[in-house]
């Protein structure tokens, strides 16, 4: 999905912006290739086109995003920009980045309008363009529960699971399920390669009913990409 990324100006107080050329012009591409929920989605070879490298820069690029960094300026993540998921990879403090984009007075309007429904909603009264607000925002959880949905493994059950996502978004950022989702999948490869071979998904019903809460024990040896190399387990 196209959409617009801010380029914040701290990005050139960052220490990415000490790595060489390559590795910066592989970052601002994801930034750009991101879509609303901070996925990229899209197959190595093709981001490296879209960045104009060669594969073996990619390749060193993309570690490097990947990867721990001593001399990042926050916590999150180890200074780590990106993880890898199915099909792509992950910015990870995206949701971080986007909700600065929101206005203080919109969130603060946005907020007292939620209120007053839920006042309203209680004493049984008319909620007019309240109504409309809380509508909309359903229908943006539900466009990202399709985006997750896609790249849950068990499709059973999707009604149920987009009725406890969508009720879910209410209280919980998407980056929290996202990361849950990554969790899992990986939890459940380890299982797989260590042995528990037949180890089944969850039913999509049960597992968007909060599954991202739960604690995976995973075996970071075991996970790898195709080519041998780890895969990063956030």
């Amino acid at each position: 999905m196209a959409g617009y990324t801010k380029l914040f100006s701290k990005i050139l107080d960052s220490s990415i912006w000490n790595e060489d050329d390559k590795v910066r012009i592989l970052w601002i591409t994801m930034l750009a290739k991101s879509d609303q929920h901070g996925m990229v989605l899209t197959a190595p070879t093709s981001l490296a086109l879209l960045a104009r490298i060669n594969k073996d820069d990619f390749d060193r690029a993309i570690n490097v995003l990947e990867s721990p960094d001593e001399e990042t300026s926050t916590d999150d993540y180890d200074g780590r920009r990106v993880g890898k998921i199915e099909g792509g990879w992950l910015i990870l403090n995206y949701q971080k980045y986007r909700e600065k984009l929101l206005d203080g007075k919109e969130r603060e309007q946005t907020r007292e309008r939620v209120r007053r429904y839920r006042e309203r909603k209680a004493n049984n009264e008319e909620c007019n363009g309240e109504s409309v607000t809380l509508r909309n925002s359903a229908s943006v959880y539900a466009s990202e529960f399709d985006t997750l949905w896609a790249e849950y493994p068990n499709k059973k059950g999707k009604a149920t699971a987009r009725a406890k996502f969508i009720k879910a978004r209410k209280d919980t950022e998407l980056q929290v399920i996202v990361l849950g989702l990554v969790r899992y999948k990986a939890y459940v490869k380890s299982q797989r390669n260590g042995g528990f071979k037949d180890l089944k998904w969850q039913d999509g019903s049960r597992w968007f009913n909060g599954g991202w809460e739960d604690e995976y024990e995973v075996d970071s040896s075991k996970q790898t990409r195709p080519d041998g190399s780890p895969l990063l387990v956030v």
